[in-house]
């Protein structure tokens, strides 16, 4: 009986090894599992994660084109605008330029009517432009002389002993 019993011990203790490498089996299943779980869990994060990034950058990349194509249009409405105002001042530069050569040759051609029909009073105007731009100094005495009124106004100052003795301006 001591042997069986001694026998009957040894199976304990193994029955107990048995029984403790079971529990390890299982709670190495169990851990297993669990990071299966775990791993699997990552891994959809991480598409969803993806999935995200990859669809704010394209609402990112579609707002972006939105916004260039305003801003593209903003500055063709601008530009537009500036074209259309500069032909504007063209425009009203050329109508200016046209009224003003109108009014000139219609002032020139009203002159030319006078002096051919009163042509006394252009010389009278004429010699009178040549004294008071020789009394100012821009021209000079030998032109003055050459004028037939002009000398006969210095003349009588010369008999009434007046200014123009020695034959400067008059």
């Amino acid at each position: 009986r001591q042997k069986e019993a001694h026998f009957q011990g040894a199976a304990a203790g193994a029955r107990e090894a048995e029984r403790f490498a079971e529990l390890l089996r299982g709670a190495e299943r169990e851990a297993a599992g669990r990071q299966a779980h775990a791993l699997q869990a990552a891994h959809a994060y991480e598409s969803i994660k993806a999935h995200d990034k990859k669809m704010n950058e394209t609402a990112a990349k579609k707002r972006e084109t939105a916004k260039q194509k305003i801003y593209a249009a903003q500055e063709e409405k601008t530009l537009k605008a500036r074209r259309e105002q500069l032909e504007k001042q063209k425009q009203e530069l050329a109508n200016k330029k046209s009224q003003f050569l109108s009014a000139r040759t219609q002032k020139h051609s009203a002159k030319q009517k006078m002096v051919a029909h009163n042509p006394y009073a252009e010389k009278i105007n004429k010699d009178s432009i040549l004294i008071s731009t020789a009394k100012n100094g821009i021209l000079k005495p030998k032109i003055l002389r050459s004028n037939s009124f002009t000398m006969r106004k210095s003349q009588n100052q010369e008999s009434s002993g007046g200014e123009g003795d020695d034959g400067d301006f008059v």
